[in-house]
């Protein structure tokens, strides 16, 4: 992710147009709201992700070998997820406004793909509660390749798509600062995740 954030640098987030719309953003604590709505962003994707994976033998319903294939089509997905994003989404540049590749348009952009993945883990949470409401992922091929390895993969990517949005949002002197800021999302993601987790054993 730092990596890909430094080639975005380099495509020319630190332009002049980008200085004279800093001083027009609004912050909080020192950081850009942008970079706030991005540590929100990535903390839901971490959590959505991490709530399901402790109950995989739930998910699978009692069955082992079906549990193991949910641990192991999640790492897969991690892997596709965060190869898509390298692949797949452009640099945002830096500055204010929804101009084309803007770091707003790209926040707006992570925030409705996580919206559209929040039906996909409802689902998937309902089933490993037992309801019948989710009784289509009784089918274990719908349940690996059309809900699980799409839902886990969209929040690795969103993931570092939060991360690049929120370091090229911040200035160039705050961009170590939101690093740790960003580590910070990943480990309150985690929490989350597993309070939700062992909340439902």
């Amino acid at each position: 992710q730092e990596t890909r954030s430094l080639a975005c640098d380099a495509a020319g987030v630190g332009g002049s147009a980008a200085r004279r719309d800093a001083g027009q953003r609004r912050y909080l604590w020192g950081f850009p709201l942008l970079c706030w709505s991005m540590v929100a962003c990535q903390a839901v994707a971490i959590a959505m992700n991490m709530s399901l994976t402790p109950l995989a033998h739930q998910v699978a319903h009692g069955s082992y070998d079906l549990a193991q294939e949910l641990l192991l089509v999640k790492l897969l997905a991690d892997f596709v997820g965060r190869s898509l994003f390298l692949l797949l989404i452009p640099c945002p540049k830096g500055g204010i406004g929804f101009h084309s590749n803007s770091v707003s348009v790209h926040a707006v952009a992570v925030w409705l793909l996580e919206l559209c993945r929040l039906p996909f883990w409802a689902l998937v949470y309902l089933w490993a509660s037992g309801s019948e409401v989710a009784s289509v992922l009784a089918h274990s091929g719908v349940l690996l390749w059309l809900v699980w390895l799409p839902l886990i993969s969209t929040g690795a990517l969103s993931s570092s798509w939060c991360f690049v949005v929120a370091v090229t949002a911040a200035p160039e002197a705050k961009r170590p600062e939101v690093n740790l800021l960003m580590s910070f999302s990943v480990y309150a993601g985690f929490a989350i995740g597993l309070l939700i987790a062992l909340l439902s054993v």
